[in-house]
């Protein structure tokens, strides 16, 4: 498609594909046929041995070998490689132990998306060559590559939704084996998942009261650029804010305390640990009750600040967005102090209090899959984030 688009091979590929179809088309000895329907009336006469083989760019020009064994058994992609592995193989088991069949196929769509030219090298020449490179794996199928791993955070909501109690769990654990502990605020209506390492943003949240399973929160398949790193915030573009991205502040450490770990209501606290940072000692105190659809967030600021804003990103039904688009999407404000979305049963939205806390305007509107809030509070202002289908 890259030839037929005429993008970096020859400029002339679309007159040239233009030509090729116009050939077909005026050969009545050429007849187009829907290959489900045709290979359903045919039967093969034979098994053959077919050859395995690749264009001789990426055979000659670039290393990759007649099956790319050359790229895919390359040491420096064996991480990623493992990466792929260790997903694949956790998605399998959390859904054999019972889980959503809706989040568990997106889960697989998740897997899927991250394999999309797989192991990609850049070389030194040709048509996707650059002058310095090490003719290593590329930036950006490192990144997508990574990401792998967001399909395991899916499926552990999946897996949830299906073994669920009516208590309100708390929880601080590896889910996606990063190295990095995530926070799990979970009941019998939302399964949400914190990274307190960067910036103690709300990064995936999960409807799992009613089949199906939704993911409202996270946007795990859009561009990632060049980001390995599977939960920082990302700069440019601002393309996956998560929720409570604290406006300056995204990329400070939290440090965690689950209060209350489970019962009718969990308590965890977040806390801005970065001792050079303005926002060193922002509080975020999280609660969640068994049968709420909404986790509360009550914002504490140290003397050094006046103000702060952060942002809220809404996906509603992410499978939904990444299907049929926006077409279903309403805009959903049944009152002054709550905003949010609604898309084909599922309706997400945040609200406010009246005292100290205001909407304003966020760094943009829309993002990937996503919709933009932004709340500025003034002294401890709460925070309300939450979804229903």
């Amino acid at each position: 498609m890259e030839k037929v688009a005429g993008v970096g091979w020859d400029a002339r590929g679309p007159l040239q594909f233009e030509a090729t179809l116009r050939w077909l088309s005026e050969n009545p000895f050429l007849q187009p046929v829907k290959l489900a329907e045709w290979a359903a009336t045919h039967r093969a006469g034979s098994e053959r041995q077919i050859d395995t083989g690749a264009y001789s760019e990426l055979v000659d020009e670039f290393g990759a070998g007649e099956n790319y064994e050359s790229w895919y058994y390359d040491p420096r992609w064996s991480l990623y490689r493992n990466y792929y592995a260790w997903s694949e193989a956790r998605v399998r088991e959390l859904d054999s132990r019972g889980a959503d069949p809706a989040l568990i196929q997106l889960a697989w769509k998740i897997l899927l998306a991250t394999t999309w030219q797989t192991a990609w090298h850049t070389p030194r020449t040709g048509a996707h060559g650059e002058n310095l490179s090490d003719e290593g794996p590329s930036a950006w199928t490192r990144a997508i590559a990574s990401h792998s791993r967001i399909a395991v955070i899916i499926a552990e909501a999946a897996h949830w939704m299906t073994n669920k109690c009516d208590l309100a769990h708390a929880d601080l654990r590896d889910l996606d084996s990063d190295g990095e502990d995530e926070l799990v605020l979970k009941n019998d209506n939302l399964f949400a998942v914190f990274s307190p390492k960067n910036g103690g943003r709300l990064v995936y949240l999960f409807t799992v009261n009613n089949p199906p399973g939704r993911l409202v929160i996270g946007n795990p398949i859009d561009d990632w650029n060049l980001l390995e790193d599977l939960h920082a915030y990302m700069d440019t573009p601002p393309n996956h804010p998560g929720a409570l991205a604290d406006v300056g502040y995204e990329h400070d450490n939290y440090s965690t305390e689950i209060r209350v770990p489970y019962g009718d209501t969990v308590w965890a606290r977040l806390s801005n640990s970065e001792k050079n940072s303005t926002g060193f000692g922002i509080l975020k105190n999280l609660s969640l009750g068994k049968g709420e659809s909404t986790i509360r967030t009550e914002y504490s600021l140290p003397n050094s600040l006046t103000k702060l804003s952060t942002e809220i990103g809404f996906s509603p039904d992410y499978q939904q967005l990444l299907r049929m688009g926006p077409s279903a999407v309403e805009e959903c404000s049944p009152a002054k102090g709550i905003r949010g979305w609604s898309n084909e049963g599922v309706t997400v939205g945040a609200r406010v209090d009246g005292g100290y806390a205001i909407w304003d305007k966020p760094r943009q509107d829309r993002f990937g899959h996503g919709y933009l809030l932004r709340v500025t509070g003034f002294r401890g202002f709460t925070v309300w984030i939450g979804a229903e289908d």
